[in-house]
């Protein structure tokens, strides 16, 4: 667990705990079955700011691609790393478009998200962090009035939420190891 983030771990070793090797194929409805539920609300919210069917164009798009289609189903974060970025996505249209005073709670789920994506991998920081750019984009061609705080606030608090999840872990392979020198050097190679 040293080389990866620890949460796709902590949820096979619960899944394991509960279900046991016997029936993997139960485990697969945990991704499965959160991936099914972003992408419904994802829809919702689309459904919401475009017509219906622009809506489901978009939703079939996000379906077919492989983060859908071949990793949905995984027991590692795949799965869920997508249905998080569809339920960040679906809140930050929802920001945007709403023109509403953004709450304090949005603004700490828009960091949870990041959070928990950062402690699924490491390879999504880009499109999780900028997500609410482009959404911006849209929402201003759309002829909302989008403020650059707003959206300058939404991409420091995705990427916070995901700098923490790597210096959190970091702190754990340091714990890991006896120091921090060590955790680097591991962390380091591992990268080379």
């Amino acid at each position: 667990y040293t080389h990866n983030p620890p949460l796709p771990y902590l949820i096979c070793g619960a899944l394991e705990k509960l279900i046991g090797f016997k029936h993997l194929w139960v485990w697969r409805l945990v991704p499965i079955s959160a991936g099914l539920l972003a992408t419904l609300w994802a829809f919702l919210t689309l459904r919401w700011v475009v017509d219906p069917l622009a809506a489901a164009v978009v939703i079939l798009f996000l379906s077919v691609v492989p983060m859908a289609t071949s990793h949905l189903h995984g027991l590692h974060f795949e799965g869920y790393a997508y249905a998080a970025f569809l339920a960040e996505l679906a809140l930050i249209t929802r920001i945007l478009f709403s023109g509403l005073r953004t709450s304090l709670v949005s603004y700490g789920i828009v960091f949870a998200l990041g959070l928990l994506q950062g402690f699924l991998s490491f390879e999504y920081v880009f499109v999780v962090t900028g997500a609410a750019i482009p959404l911006a984009l849209l929402a201003r061609e759309n002829g909302r009035r989008v403020e650059v705080r707003l959206v300058a606030r939404l991409v420091v608090l995705a990427g916070a939420g995901f700098a923490t999840a790597h210096l959190l872990h970091f702190w754990q392979v340091a714990h890991f190891y006896g120091s921090a020198s060590a955790a680097l050097n591991d962390l380091s190679s591992r990268a080379v």
